[in-house]
């Protein structure tokens, strides 16, 4: 790879060099990705599996009915994961009758 001096680029020709490296990096990923998928999916075929089997088993939730509603949004929060900020304190308050 031959060097590039930096310093002798003006900033036109700098931006265009920045440009064309992102345009290459971006490139790479995306081949790399690709390559990788194939790989994942030979090695499923050749164990007799399916991608989602080995990736995606245990991500089939059931929806959790809401517990909480914000009487000036309607937004609601099941009770899972972190707590609204408009949950400050009184969760009486923002209960759903069951």
């Amino acid at each position: 790879m031959a060097a590039i001096n930096l310093k002798k680029l003006n900033p036109k020709e700098l931006q265009e060099l920045i440009a064309n490296a992102n345009d290459m990096l971006n490139a790479n990923y995306q081949d790399r990705v690709l390559a990788t998928k194939r790989r994942c999916q030979e090695l499923c075929e050749a164990e007799g599996l399916s991608l989602s089997e080995v990736f995606f088993e245990g991500k089939n939730r059931q929806k959790v009915a809401p517990k909480f509603r914000d009487p000036k949004t309607g937004a609601t929060w099941s009770g899972r994961g972190k707590k609204p900020s408009w949950l400050n304190g009184n969760e009486s308050e923002y209960a759903i009758s069951t």
